[in-house]
């Protein structure tokens, strides 16, 4: 599943945030696989590598305060786990989408407390550890390089989901496809009569 964000307004938005006391800004809530109510998502925006923390919807708020980063993947709260790949893309002044950071492959356990999954491609990171911002830029950078036009950027993230059916409290987790085909095949040496 892809989705794409463009954040406007890119200039002002420091002072916007300021006025609602938060430091990030965030998408709309987005679903990938439609079977579980748990694969929903939103993306979160930090100017400055701030706090992750946002007013939307308590279901994407449950994680540790202190996390940080410039853009990132929040997964709605849940306890069963899941399994996850997803990357980043920024699009440049030529309308084109280019990667930021690599392809992340995750393993998201299981858990007795409901808690969300948060990932970036910068790192999500605790205070203590300052943020790298996007392609190393600053904000300051970020706001006269090729990633902004018309005073906005726009994220696009592609994420594949294999979801958690059963938890582990419950008994053995089966994943995957479970099937034994046989096959006959004649012998591969010829024995005479």
């Amino acid at each position: 599943r892809e989705y794409v964000w463009e954040v406007q307004g890119l200039s002002w938005l420091e002072q916007q945030l300021t006025q609602e006391g938060r430091e990030c800004t965030n998408s709309e809530i987005f679903e990938v696989d439609r079977t579980d109510e748990c694969s929903t998502y939103m993306l979160a925006f930090s100017p400055r590598g701030g706090s992750l923390q946002h007013e939307m919807d308590d279901q994407f708020e449950m994680f540790d305060d202190d996390l940080c980063g410039t853009i990132a993947l929040i997964r709605c709260a849940d306890n069963y786990g899941t399994n996850l790949c997803y990357r980043f893309f920024v699009r440049d002044a030529s309308g084109e989408f280019q990667p930021l950071g690599d392809t992340t492959r995750v393993a998201v356990p299981a858990r007795d407390d409901r808690a969300c999954f948060v990932g970036g491609p910068d790192g999500v990171v605790d205070l203590e550890t300052e943020s790298k911002g996007l392609f190393g830029l600053s904000f300051d950078e970020l706001l006269g390089s090729e990633w902004v036009k018309d005073d906005s950027i726009c994220f696009k993230v592609c994420i594949e989901e294999a979801i958690m059916k059963d938890h582990p409290s419950q008994g053995l987790v089966r994943v995957g496809h479970h099937a034994s085909i046989y096959e006959r095949k004649p012998p591969s040496v010829e024995v005479p009569p």
